[in-house]
């Protein structure tokens, strides 16, 4: 095992610290492409030390007539390294679906396929070159610092409620292509080179092609994106700090945030990420809508109910309170859970309905008495926890270590 021998430092200590963020199997996503096949390499070494299963996921998104081969392709070298593997197919609705779609398409199927097997935690194979090339793009949309450092190391499923309960880790993100393909080729191992990946119709192509003819200028970007994340490493802490101790949900779901002690700045990092709990919904919105609203609610005195999301939010006597918009609720049931926020419990809710406000019982599910386990609480933890674990995890995969791969 010459090449995580001499890796072991980085690449095997990284992955004992993801091991031991949650129990059951370690999921990665495989597509066949150089990074994914580099990563499965590595952790094919690494389990025969740890003892941890691990299981491939390949998704079939059915986009490109060369994506079943793949997934073949992938299939085959999981059975020679002795590794579970699972095809995951996708059947898009529309002949011409968005980059947007796909991307929710293939984390609902993972995160799906992950949870059946008794897992929680799905490494992919993001890159340095990723990021640089996601920080272009952000930055071409006005994201604002937080956005511009970058991917997390380690951050919740983007998809809800499919993706409940399960992280996304990245242990190669401090890495380049380069490196991760030099570490197939020391093994002689192929990869498949998706013909997307030059495509220039699609955006990060083109940024992919600017910065190979300038590698200085993505040099100069992950210098940029190492001090933005050095700050929001430092507010993290205070967003963990005030999601532990300062929010809490109750049985029908109605969110009190303690703001009376809170910043503005502290307000304005909380409250996106309670909407969309507070909703059952995938992200918080954005812009100008939300900045004006955590303004507002930073603001003395109290906050007449408005609306954002697929949520009301309102303030009184320092206390912020962000609950379900009745008028936004889906009565159908997805993944088991209603609306988003619930499921049925086999235990009534300690909360009693009738002591709800209106606005919150309007909100509720129509066998709320008879038994209904509220995941806001829930969902508000697990949040909590991936930014603590991110957090840790820096310490083993930043952006300026060198090539430890290779």
């Amino acid at each position: 095992m010459p090449v995580l021998t001499a890796a072991r430092p980085a690449a095997a200590s990284s992955f004992d610290a993801i091991a031991a963020l949650k129990p059951g199997p370690i999921g990665v996503a495989v597509s066949g492409g150089g990074d994914s096949m580099a990563l499965l390499h590595l952790l094919t070494l690494w389990r025969e030390t740890a003892g941890r299963d691990i299981i491939a996921f390949t998704v079939d998104h059915g986009l490109r007539p060369a994506a079943r081969e793949e997934a073949v392709f992938v299939a085959d070298t999981c059975a020679k390294a002795g590794v579970a593997h699972q095809t995951l197919r996708w059947t898009p609705d529309r002949e011409t679906v968005s980059q947007a779609a796909a991307r929710r398409a293939r984390h609902t199927l993972l995160a799906r396929a992950l949870r059946d097997r008794g897992g929680a935690v799905m490494l992919t194979a993001h890159t340095l070159d990723d990021q640089a090339e996601t920080f272009l793009m952000r930055a071409r949309q006005g994201s604002g610092w937080r956005g511009l450092a970058g991917m997390r190391r380690i951050a919740p499923s983007p998809v809800w409620p499919e993706g409940r309960s399960v992280l996304i880790a990245r242990p190669v993100l401090n890495q380049s292509r380069a490196a991760l393909r030099a570490v197939l080729n020391k093994a002689g191992l192929p990869w498949i080179e998706d013909p997307s990946n030059q495509d220039p119709r699609y955006e990060r192509v083109r940024m992919r092609r600017m910065l190979a003819g300038a590698p200085h200028v993505q040099d100069r970007i992950v210098n940029v994106m190492n001090g933005l994340d050095r700050l929001r490493r430092a507010a993290d802490l205070r967003l963990v700090d005030s999601l532990r101790r300062r929010v809490a949900a109750d049985a029908l779901g109605l969110i009190r945030l303690d703001a009376a002690a809170l910043s503005a700045s502290d307000i304005a990092l909380v409250v996106p990420h309670l909407i969309p709990a507070a909703a059952g919904s995938d992200a918080s919105p954005r812009g100008d809508t939300l900045r004006r609203l955590t303004a507002a609610l930073a603001a003395e005195g109290g906050l007449a109910r408005r609306t954002l999301g697929g949520a009301w939010i309102d303030k009184r006597c320092g206390e912020i309170r962000i609950g379900r918009d009745p008028g936004a609720v889906r009565p159908e049931a997805v993944d088991g859970l209603w609306d988003g926020r619930f499921r049925r419990s086999a235990a009534p809710s300690n909360t009693p309905i009738d002591a709800a406000p209106a606005i919150v019982k309007a909100a509720a599910p129509p066998w709320s008495e008879s038994g209904a386990e509220c995941l806001v609480q829930t969902r508000i933890d697990h949040i909590a926890d991936a930014l603590a674990f991110d957090f840790a995890f820096s310490k083993y995969n930043h952006l300026t270590d060198g090539v430890v791969f290779a």
